[in-house]
């Protein structure tokens, strides 16, 4: 039976301490941290919980986040489409909606399609918010606010026989 040595590993001339291999794990870790945060942000950000933290850390790195901005958190109050009774006629669209989100966001875009009695739609348009709201309105829609949207539209060629919109970021 023989026993075979393996011949010992020459001594090193320079080791690293220990206090430098765990250094350089605590870094490697926070820009793994800070990496994942940057690719993330504009999903992390839409958190309710998660935003308050990153509002902070931004604000001491002196970054932006991208502004809250999700049209599901938009509760429909009330919506009409009415014929102005006034020579020249038109129709009036009317829309009251509430912020439901935990932090303010910017007003969303209004998509409004009318529609022929069989359905068909007979045109389409979209309104940004300095369309359809005052020039003295705040930056972003407010949270748990009724804002009031009212728009005047010429009359159309035919008669309409209804109409659909659709809130867009």
């Amino acid at each position: 039976m023989t026993t075979d040595t393996f011949p010992s590993p020459a001594p090193s001339r320079f080791r690293v301490p220990l206090v430098f291999w765990r250094a350089g794990n605590v870094v490697l870790g926070l820009m793994l941290i800070a990496q994942l945060i940057w690719l993330e942000a504009p999903c992390l950000a839409r958190d309710p919980e998660i935003r308050p933290l990153l509002e902070t850390g931004c604000r001491w790195l002196g970054c932006r986040l991208p502004p809250f901005r999700d049209p599901g958190w938009i509760k429909v109050v009330d919506r009409g489409l009415y014929p102005i009774e006034t020579p020249g006629g038109g129709l009036e669209f009317y829309l009251a909606m509430v912020n439901q989100a935990p932090f303010p966001q910017p007003f969303p875009r209004l998509r409004l399609t009318l529609t022929a009695l069989d359905g068909a739609p007979l045109g389409r348009r979209v309104f940004g918010p300095d369309t359809y709201l005052p020039p003295s309105r705040p930056a972003r829609m407010p949270i748990q606010k009724t804002v009031f949207v009212h728009l005047r539209l010429a009359p159309p060629a035919r008669p309409v026989g209804g109409f659909q919109f659709e809130l867009l970021p």
